[in-house]
């Protein structure tokens, strides 16, 4: 009897374990968010960057608040707020927050739970960074616990990410990162893997001295239970005040996948840099819209 109590607690810890140890499945609602994205997920910068990846390029003492909204049609709304500090000379120290939500889901006549009210549908995390940061390149990882919602129905778990960001030459860069890596390493359908590279093929002073730079970017994600998607993008910067981007994605994750645009744009008013973004939604369902505001400390 004692040696099949031990046998039952051992696979209990093992089963508690392996759910605990991965992302639950209302994590997909990130993906959502993401079609707002006109940078490959890996290159997006600033405060809330390291949502992406955990070695995203942001300033070493910055805070920044994402707001993220759907058409009626899909009904999500969402948001996610950062900061990141330096700690001694290579170290950078992050913590993050983000919240997806179903809005306007309410209880009908016919409803089996009795309680009034809207039906409370939600997924969210928090998690923490670390990076070291070298000469021309970073490495990051960020541990997150999520949390999910549907009605009565609750589901935990962690999450462990990886992600480098490597600029060799000045007009190149390279990222690649994991997104909701489980931390039993399991093959999980929540699970997205990040891949991108940016060029300067203009530099400024091909321009005539504009201080304008022209930027182009190929994305790739690739996620366990559907095909690649790509993602190509051109960008603008001028000076450090005004950027904008321009992307088209071809997904492959729904249906017989398509191609979907994107735009953004980013103005710094002193130490604040405000965004706005708009992408056409999954499968070109409704539109998706992103609006970011950052705020450098030093």
């Amino acid at each position: 009897m004692r040696r099949q109590i031990v046998a039952v607690s051992a696979l209990s810890t093992v089963l508690v374990s392996a759910v605990w140890a991965q992302a639950p499945a209302g994590a997909d609602l990130w993906r959502v968010a993401g079609t707002a994205l006109a940078v490959p997920n890996p290159l997006v910068s600033g405060a809330t960057g390291f949502l992406w990846n955990p070695a995203a390029p942001a300033p070493e003492y910055a805070v920044g608040l994402e707001v993220i909204q759907t058409g009626s049609v899909v009904g999500l709304s969402g948001l996610s707020a950062g900061a990141q500090t330096k700690v001694g000379k290579r170290t950078q120290l992050g913590l993050v927050f983000g919240r997806m939500q179903v809005r306007d889901l309410v209880r009908t006549t016919t409803s089996p739970n009795s309680s009034v009210g809207s039906i409370p549908v939600h997924e969210q995390f928090i998690g923490g960074k670390v990076g070291i940061r070298a000469a021309w390149f970073e490495v990051a990882t960020l541990l997150r616990f999520h949390d999910e919602r549907f009605d009565a129905l609750g589901e935990n778990g962690f999450t462990l990410d990886f992600g480098v960001y490597a600029e060799p030459w000045s007009i190149a860069r390279f990222a690649a990162a994991t997104h909701f890596f489980p931390l039993d390493f399991s093959t999980q359908n929540t699970t997205d893997f990040f891949f991108a590279g940016e060029v300067e093929p203009l530099r400024s002073n091909m321009l005539r001295d504009s201080q304008w730079r022209v930027l182009g970017r190929y994305g790739l994600t690739v996620r366990p239970a559907f095909g690649p998607d790509h993602m190509l993008s051109v960008g603008a910067r001028y000076l450090d005040l005004l950027s904008i981007d321009f992307a088209v994605t071809h997904e492959s994750g729904f249906a017989s996948g398509g191609w979907r645009p994107g735009v953004s744009f980013a103005l710094r008013i002193g130490r604040y840099t405000l965004g706005a973004a708009r992408g056409s939604g999954v499968n070109d369902v409704s539109g998706t819209f992103r609006i970011t505001v950052d705020a450098q400390l030093q």
